[in-house]
């Protein structure tokens, strides 16, 4: 896995990364698919190929599932 990439994604996560939508049903993964998508897509803009990243991440879906509900545990943690 190159340190690129995995710098990437937790940049990228940082500055991306958002909360669910408010009421969204349980288990909805539809916001970490969205940014699971854009995020693949803006490494490939930079020659970062979707296997590099999911070599340092496992399923970016999942991924970017956990990062959210992280954020929304540090909001409410304040």
């Amino acid at each position: 896995m190159s340190n690129r990439a995995a710098s990437f994604v937790e940049q990228w996560v940082s500055e991306n990364a958002v909360k669910p939508v408010e009421g969204a049903p349980a288990g909805d993964d539809s916001e970490a698919r969205l940014r699971a998508e854009a995020c693949l897509a803006a490494a490939k803009d930079e020659g970062i190929a979707r296997e590099d990243i999911e070599e340092e991440t496992g399923d970016l879906v999942s991924y970017m599932g956990a990062a959210i509900a992280n954020l929304v545990r540090r909001a409410v943690d304040g």
